[in-house]
């Protein structure tokens, strides 16, 4: 299956026209994308409103997971584990393994 990476909730709009259109067949695995410049911010409240969306549009044909890049990943993984979704970590999406600490793999 596809991962379908949504940096906004227009992403998901457009994800949900590809599905209206045929285009796209469920379940989907939607990866919901935090914290980058250009996309969705990496608050608590732009975290529920991605997933109150992705509800809404998609009901229970989705598989839920985050991405939080940088300093945000371990508080969007967090919110998203409490709130019973798939969290995606690692050093693609950040360096680092806690404050001041450089990651030396993905392990860590």
């Amino acid at each position: 299956r596809f991962e379908f990476e949504c940096y906004d909730t227009a992403h998901l709009y457009n994800l949900k026209h590809f599905v209206d259109e045929g285009l796209v067949q469920g379940p989907l695995f939607i990866q919901t994308v935090f914290g980058l410049m250009g996309g969705i911010g990496a608050h608590p409240d732009d975290v529920m409103h991605m997933k109150r969306t992705a509800d809404r549009l998609f009901g229970d044909t989705y598989r839920w997971s985050v991405l939080g890049a940088g300093r945000n990943q371990l508080p969007i993984a967090a919110m998203s584990a409490a709130m019973g979704g798939n969290i995606r970590v690692g050093l693609e999406d950040s360096l680092w393994a806690g404050p001041g600490t450089l990651a030396e793999t993905n392990a860590q």
